[in-house]
């Protein structure tokens, strides 16, 4: 794995990416009811930085979900909680550049 890759990744992530994780009560009770599940979204301000994030997620192993617009943005999404596991792991490991 290529650090730098990671550390851009990394830049993109703390700007203003952000997890989603599903409310484990809420998921008790409501079972087959509640969708939510474990996500990482990533913020692209425009096309050119959200091919790159992609870029980016697929050469370090990710497989990212189909973007969707929010306001003026992209967002990248990172479905699943071992690449949730795993993408959190990574930010904690990498050093900013």
């Amino acid at each position: 794995m290529s650090t730098s890759k990671a550390a851009q990744l990394k830049g993109f992530f703390k700007r203003n990416g952000y997890y989603r994780i599903p409310d484990e009560k809420m998921r008790e009770q409501l079972k087959a009811g509640y969708k939510k599940g474990y996500e990482v979204r990533l913020v692209a301000m425009d096309y050119k930085e959200y091919l790159s994030i992609r870029k980016l997620l697929k050469e370090l192993g990710y497989s990212p979900g189909k973007a969707y617009a929010k306001g003026n943005r992209r967002i990248v999404p990172l479905y699943g909680r071992d690449n949730y596991k795993d993408f959190k792991e990574l930010m904690t490991k990498t050093k900013m550049v």
